[in-house]
């Protein structure tokens, strides 16, 4: 056999960083992508193709939209890819590999999709691959040729324009734990504020640093204000504390002096 020349054995750091980085996209999950972002000689060349670098951590975000949109054919990284010897002609599958992936993470989290809203936030274009005539068909074809390989289970709704995953018992009871999980977090958030609300009030009480309100000359007495006066209005009416109650109090007051 003949040896190859000299000059089509040599790579730049430039290409091996092109060739590391589209094939993690391509091949590696999130963790594989992560240790590859964070490895010292790795993070240090991607500053030559910022492009590739943002891809790379969109989709370590989970950003798919944006890690496409990098992929896109007017993008310089496309340009690369084309223009270099040995990844040209893998480009095609290489962009449709990393576009699976991007859509089976993208639905991963979800039992039900709109495939409108699910197209526009992967920034489905002509340009992405596919053959449809808008993004919702690209979608459509992308989705119905990974449904027949098996890389996903799911179901095209093309009436509702909806896609439903299909689950088995153990992932959606994981899904449900996660919702529970979240919600009881936002609860726990919204008791801790409360009870730091009630502690300040109190303490603003305690140290006479209560806010007062002039009652107005066509509003009545409140009974239960009487009492809590904070001073004196120049008229010779009462300051009453005011608090989260008194209005509530007021309007009863009023209305049981008009019956």
């Amino acid at each position: 056999h003949k040896r190859p020349s000299t000059a089509t054995m040599v790579s730049s750091s430039y290409d091996v960083v092109l060739y590391a980085g589209i094939l993690g996209l391509a091949s590696l999950d999130r963790n594989g992508l992560t240790t590859l972002l964070e490895s010292t000689g790795m993070k240090q060349r991607l500053e030559q193709i910022p492009s590739l670098r943002d891809a790379l951590r969109a989709y370590q975000r989970a950003e798919y939209g944006a890690c496409l949109t990098q992929l896109h054919p007017d993008t310089g990284l496309r340009a690369s890819m084309m223009l270099d010897v040995h990844l040209s002609s893998h480009v095609p599958t290489l962009i449709g590999m990393i576009r699976d992936r991007c859509i089976v993470q993208y639905c991963l989290p979800y039992l039900s999709v709109n495939l409108e809203s699910m197209a526009r936030r992967l920034c489905f274009t002509s340009g992405n691959g596919g053959t449809g005539t808008n993004g919702v068909e690209e979608l459509e074809e992308a989705v119905e040729q990974l449904i027949l390989r098996g890389r996903m289970k799911a179901r095209i709704d093309g009436q509702r324009g909806t896609l439903t995953t299909e689950f088995d018992e153990k992932h959606l009871n994981a899904i449900q734990t996660n919702k529970l999980t979240r919600k009881v977090d936002r609860m726990g958030d919204r008791f801790v504020q409360n009870v730091q609300s009630k502690l300040l009030r109190m303490n603003c009480r305690e140290m006479g640093l209560t806010v007062g309100v002039q009652p107005r000359e066509f509003d009545a007495p409140n009974p239960r204000a009487q009492g809590r006066g904070s001073g004196s209005s120049a008229a010779g009416g009462d300051y009453v504390e005011y608090d989260e109650y008194h209005s509530d109090d007021g309007m009863e007051d009023v209305g049981s002096d008009m019956a």
